[in-house]
C-alpha cells in the first residue's frame, strides 16, 4: 500500500518503522493537500500553535476529497480538537502504560473477540459519540476516526504506539492493527450482516453509537430531540427514516422497550452496558454535562 507523508517527518525513526508496512512517499504541504486519493500518516509530534492554521488546512484538504489521515505518537499537542474544528473538545489524556487494545469496528475485519497487546501511553477524551475503533484494558478510547460529515473523508487519531517497537508490544499485532488502519476507508462504516429484524437494511455501527450516546445525553427516546442532540453536538446528520431504523434496531437489542400507549422507553441497564461495551459511557456522561449547560438549546 502507498502512503503519504509530511516531508519534514521523513528522517524520524517512525517513519523507518511506516516503511516495514506502506510504501512511503514524502510530500509538501500543499502536495499533501493537493493529493485527492493516497492516504496520509501524521506523527502527531508535528501538530503545534505555530502550525495550526496549516493543519487545519491540511485537514479540511482530507476531508474534501473523502481521504483518510492516520495520526499517530508521539504527539507534539495534546489539544487535537482544535487541529480538527471539531464541534466538541478533543483531547489526550496521559496515563500509565496500557498493552490491551480491544477493537470494537468491524469493518477492520479483525477478531473482537481478542484483544491486541500494543501500547499506549494516552487515551482519548471526548464526547464526539461517533467513530470509535478501539479501546484500552480499562475501556477508554485509544483509536477514534472523526468525519465533519457522512460523505466526507476521515481523520483518524490514535494513541497506540503503531511505529514504535517497544517489549510490551506484540510485533505481530502492532502490524496487524497499522495495516488495517490504512487499509480502511473513510465509508467504511456499515457493518456486514448486522440487520434489524424483519428490515434487509444493515445498521450503520457509527451511527448506532450516536444515537447510543444521544439517548444517554438527553434522556430521552423521542426521534426529534436525538437528532437534534446529534446533528448539534456530535456533527451527524440523520434523516427521520434512518433515526426510525436505528431505534428500531435498538427496540430489537433491546436496549429500548414500548410502554403501555406505545411510546418508546429507554432501558437504562441495557444502554448502560451497550455504552460501556464501545467505551463511550465517559463521553455520553460528557455530554450530558454540555446538554444541561445550555438550556436555550431547544431539544
Amino acid at each position: 500500500m502507498k502512503v503519504r507523508i509530511w516531508q519534514e517527518q521523513s528522517d524520524l525513526f517512525e517513519i523507518s518503522v511506516l516503511e516495514q508496512t506502506a510504501e512511503v512517499s514524502p510530500a509538501t504541504m500543499q502536495e499533501l493537500c493537493a493529493d485527492a486519493a493516497t492516504p496520509v500518516v501524521l506523527m502527531g509530534r508535528a501538530l503545534s500553535s505555530e502550525r495550526l492554521a496549516d493543519f487545519r488546512s491540511l485537514f479540511e484538504a482530507v476531508f474534501r476529497s473523502r481521504r483518510i489521515i492516520v495520526v499517530v505518537p508521539p504527539f507534539g499537542d495534546l489539544d487535537i480538537g482544535r487541529y480538527l474544528d471539531t464541534p466538541v473538545g478533543v483531547r489526550l489524556l496521559r496515563r500509565s502504560p496500557d498493552v490491551a487494545v480491544r477493537v470494537v469496528d468491524t469493518n477492520l475485519g479483525l477478531n473482537l473477540g481478542s484483544p491486541l497487546s500494543v501500547r499506549s501511553d494516552h487515551v482519548i477524551e471526548t464526547a464526539l459519540g461517533a467513530g470509535l475503533i478501539a479501546t484500552d484494558g480499562a475501556g477508554k478510547p485509544v483509536a477514534l476516526r472523526y468525519q465533519p460529515r457522512n460523505t466526507s473523508g476521515a481523520a483518524v487519531l490514535c494513541t497506540v504506539q503503531l511505529l514504535s517497537y517497544t517489549a510490551l508490544s506484540s510485533e505481530e499485532d502492532r502490524q496487524i492493527l497499522l495495516a488495517a488502519l490504512l487499509t480502511s476507508r473513510a465509508g467504511d462504516a456499515v457493518e456486514a450482516g448486522k440487520v434489524v429484524a424483519g428490515n434487509a437494511l444493515p445498521v450503520d455501527p457509527a451511527h448506532v453509537a450516536t444515537i447510543l450516546v444521544a439517548l444517554a445525553a438527553a434522556r430521552s427516546a423521542e426521534p426529534t430531540r436525538l437528532r437534534t442532540v446529534a446533528e448539534k453536538f456530535l456533527q451527524l446528520s440523520l434523516d427521520n427514516e434512518t433515526t426510525e431504523h436505528i431505534l428500531g434496531y435498538l427496540e430489537a437489542e433491546g436496549v429500548l422497550t414500548r410502554g403501555s400507549k406505545g411510546e418508546r422507553r429507554v432501558r437504562k441497564d441495557a444502554l448502560q452496558s451497550a455504552l460501556d461495551d464501545l467505551g463511550l459511557h465517559a463521553c455520553a456522561r460528557e455530554l450530558q454535562e454540555i446538554i444541561q449547560g445550555q438550556p436555550e438549546v431547544c431539544i
